[in-house]
């Protein structure tokens, strides 16, 4: 499956991992926008109205997918959307894609797919453009996705609009137009979605698509990092240590390094390592800096390896006893949605 993401060039220090350059347009296979939902939309504005005569039988079907009975709720879908239910078509259309509550039936699932798209049904525009985008079980088609992102951006489906901010700066069915990505990647940041955050803010202390603006692209990634993205902890870190678009301060560097480290970051482990061996932002611990360094070494990194190798045979040994403690018992404390970039 195809997913692709953004990551803004390395500037001013700031390392977002991957180091990938935006030029580059490297497709990364992570969670995020492009991919369908695994569960039904629950709630719609159409079943909201006491007077909507579908709104009980939606309750209904919505209850019974709850409830684990997924039969009786794709057959009150399959029953609503006959009958013009936007929402039930799509939520129809969603169990029949992944064969919840009876068989996998793809063909089917993009017929009614289109038919809530027919009603502008955000999430179903969404669905079709992610297909159009893949060539997921229709012919691949990236000026068709773009509409698609185009029509549930206009109704405020902030993925959407995230995807067609992606398909500005990549050139996706559409020519590469920087400074309407960086606008479509804010608007969908203002709406929460956190890895619009998190890549405005790279392109902001880039300066892609607009000026360099250190002091947005700090918020963002403090925007991201609430998120539980260790990345945007770990920026926050290298920004906090430069003084870039805020006040320098060691001590919270090592914060959101900590924060970083702990969920799984490898350049953030390798960081906070040198910062516990030289007492910086905070007091010296050499055992803390040691399992650092083999808890990177343990996920990949060479250079961790080699660094571990030397500050142990300057330690007692009860103390790198203790940091091998430390680094076996070591289990990375992630976000499952947002803990994307622990590579090195």
């Amino acid at each position: 499956m195809l997913v692709a993401r953004i990551y803004s060039a390395l500037v001013a220090g700031l390392v977002l991992s991957p180091g990938l350059a935006l030029a580059q347009g490297v497709d990364l296979t992570v969670p995020g926008a492009q991919e369908l939902p695994a569960s039904i939309a629950l709630n719609s504005d159409p079943a909201k109205s006491a007077e909507d005569p579908m709104a009980e039988p939606f309750r209904r079907a919505v209850a019974a997918y709850e409830q684990g009975n997924l039969e009786a709720a794709r057959d009150g879908f399959r029953e609503l959307a006959a009958v013009g239910h936007g929402i039930s078509a799509y939520d129809y259309a969603l169990m029949s894609w992944w064969g919840q509550g009876g068989g996998q039936d793809r063909a089917l699932a993009i017929k009614f797919f289109d038919t809530a798209a027919k009603q502008e049904v955000p999430q179903s525009l969404h669905a079709l453009g992610v297909l159009y985008l893949q060539g997921n079980g229709v012919a691949k088609d990236p000026s068709a996705a773009v509409g698609y992102f185009t029509q549930a951006s206009q109704l405020g489906y902030a993925a959407s609009t995230y995807n067609l901010a992606l398909a500005h700066l990549n050139g996706w069915g559409i020519d590469k137009d920087p400074a309407a990505g960086r606008a479509l990647l804010e608007v969908a940041a203002e709406q929460g979605f956190p890895e619009a955050a998190y890549d405005l803010a790279g392109l902001l202390a880039g300066g892609v698509g607009g000026e360099r603006d250190p002091v947005s692209a700090r918020h963002w990634f403090a925007k991201a990092a609430e998120a539980g993205d260790p990345f945007g902890h770990y920026n926050l870190a290298l920004m906090a240590l430069a003084g870039s678009g805020g006040g320098k301060d060691p001590a919270l560097a090592r914060r959101h390094l900590e924060i970083a480290a702990e969920a799984g970051a490898v350049p953030a482990q390798i960081r906070l390592a040198y910062f516990l061996a030289g007492g910086e932002g905070g007091r010296r611990d050499r055992v803390g800096a040691l399992a650092w360094f083999r808890i990177a070494a343990g996920l990949g990194d060479a250079s961790a390896a080699e660094n571990a190798k030397r500050l142990a045979g300057a330690m007692p040994a009860a103390d790198v006893a203790a940091a091998g403690r430390r680094a076996e018992a070591f289990q990375p404390h992630r976000s499952d949605a947002k803990s994307k970039r622990t590579g090195g």
